[in-house]
């Protein structure tokens, strides 16, 4: 596959599951949500198998966490870079996490 392409359904990967990410669905009017993050990622690493998982994981999560740390700046008036990198690295980690177990297990 072409570098130019490979680029592009990274990119394409990258911006959509962080918008995905961020439409949040509270089933139960409390503290649980749904987000469609995860549910868009695992359709891109079936549809998308020219990029290894666990670097399409690394990319995402990365993107994912500087994504929501540039939100946090632009809303908050008191922002704390770390402060809001602990919060975020969870999100990351399970980003990676996920796409490195999807790749040893061979799905």
């Amino acid at each position: 596959m072409r570098l130019k392409k490979k680029s592009f359904l990274l990119a394409w990967m990258l911006l959509t599951v962080a918008l995905a990410g961020e439409l949040k669905f509270y089933p139960f009017q409390d503290d649980f949500r749904i987000s469609l993050g995860t549910a868009i990622f695992f359709f891109f690493l079936l549809w998308v198998r020219e990029i290894p998982a666990f670097l399409s994981g690394l990319w995402v999560g990365v993107f994912i966490l500087v994504f929501r740390v540039a939100l946090d700046a632009v809303q908050e008036t008191q922002f704390i870079l770390t402060e809001s990198v602990f919060y975020h690295f969870p999100s990351c980690f399970y980003y990676f996490t996920f796409a490195t177990l999807f790749q040893v297990f061979h799905i």
